[in-house]
């Protein structure tokens, strides 16, 4: 509410509404897409998971004389179960190879930048011996002012 008196006071509402909705847009791309992109893949899964169903049923038909009940039921059920178990295996995929991502970053970030000790950087340590043990600061010709 700060500065609303502000653009009262100017006329300034319907600008300020404008850039507020501009923002709002903006600021929801990215999860408009993720929204998208999940819709689209449970479409998919879905479309694998009732392809997988005919495959089945088409088998049990065209063997109808060997095969039981039983294991009709049986592998109807474990169709339906795909469509349930493997969206959940995609999420923990994803998250895994997004818990990865920093890990492996840190990996290569620790490989290509040298330590201290390492003997193969062109840095090397001075050793305890040759450090200079008193230090002096000398200014000449130095004017400092202030306003």
């Amino acid at each position: 509410m700060d500065g609303l008196e502000t653009l009262r006071a100017f006329g300034w509402q319907q600008q300020a509404i404008r850039s507020n909705e501009y923002s709002i847009q903006n600021s929801q791309r990215p999860e408009f897409v993720l929204m998208a992109l999940q819709r689209w893949l449970k479409l998919m899964l879905d479309i694998f998971a009732t392809t997988l169903s005919i495959i089945v049923i088409e088998m049990v038909v065209a063997r109808r004389e060997t095969i039981g009940g039983g294991q009709v039921g049986v592998a109807i059920s474990l169709t339906l179960a795909v469509n349930q178990t493997l969206p959940r295996f995609i999420q923990y995929w994803i998250a895994l190879e997004a818990s990865l991502g920093p890990v492996a970053r840190l990996k290569l970030l620790e490989q290509r930048i040298p330590t201290e000790l390492d003997a193969s950087s062109d840095t090397k340590l001075i050793p305890v011996e040759q450090k200079p043990i008193e230090g002096r600061l000398e200014l000449k010709s130095v004017s400092v002012s202030y306003k």
